[in-house]
């Protein structure tokens, strides 16, 4: 069965309030992969506010520390695990997120794979999963769609040991890194020249001038 029905079918049969811990269990034998990719969908999407992204970075930096200490499978507390999902099996989240993996399913294939299963290839891509995290947990925009999106790569490429999308996942990081570093040296050159106007204004002055500098 594919993972996009196991989403789906995760709260088949279930009675009461649906769980986090309950779609967990449903898809616990995938590894870090699936993980990944659900909890980055909703950033990588190009519609989120400033801030949005903050809860799922919090949830995904974790996950990428535990695939740094070598971790077969992730751990979640009990705290996250008793988050109840709204709408159960018809959560419009679920749906999308399924949806959205089902067309990604078709694309990877097993590439690859001793490199992708080496220590080495695994805390590489946590790291960048990890930076990226940080990057997600900034409220300011441009720092938050690219590193989700180089997450979700890096997510689908553990699903079926995929190098190809591993390789496109960190060069997608790469680039969100980028931005976010740029975004904020851009925001501390505002600041010295003596900026004093509140925190919308300064968002507005530095996407436009990042946006500048990168359309050069």
């Amino acid at each position: 069965m594919a993972l996009s029905d196991d989403i789906l079918g995760a709260f088949e049969g279930s009675e009461g309030e649906a769980t986090f811990g309950m779609l967990l269990d449903r898809i616990e034998g995938s590894g870090y992969g699936i993980f990944l990719a659900i909890l980055s969908i909703p950033s990588a999407l190009p519609v989120p506010a400033p801030g949005y992204s903050v809860p799922f970075a919090l949830a995904l930096m974790p996950i990428a520390i535990q695939m740094l200490r070598g971790r077969t499978s992730p751990w979640f507390p009990d705290k996250i695990r008793n988050r109840p999902i709204k709408g159960g099996a018809d959560s419009k989240f679920l749906k999308a997120a399924a949806k959205f993996i089902r067309f990604w399913e078709r694309l990877i294939k097993p590439r690859g794979i001793k490199v992708m299963r080496s220590k080495g290839a695994q805390r590489g891509l946590a790291l960048a999963v990890l930076f990226c995290s940080l990057s997600m947990m900034l409220p300011i925009p441009l720092t938050n769609t690219i590193p989700a999106l180089g997450i979700f790569l890096i997510g689908i490429a553990l699903l079926e040991d995929d190098i190809v999308f591993a390789v496109m996942g960190l060069a997608v990081a790469a680039v969100g890194l980028s931005v976010t570093g740029l975004i904020v040296f851009v925001i501390l050159s505002i600041i010295r020249s003596g900026f004093t106007g509140g925190w919308g204004e300064l968002m507005d002055q530095a996407e436009v001038k990042a946006k500048a500098l990168i359309g050069r």
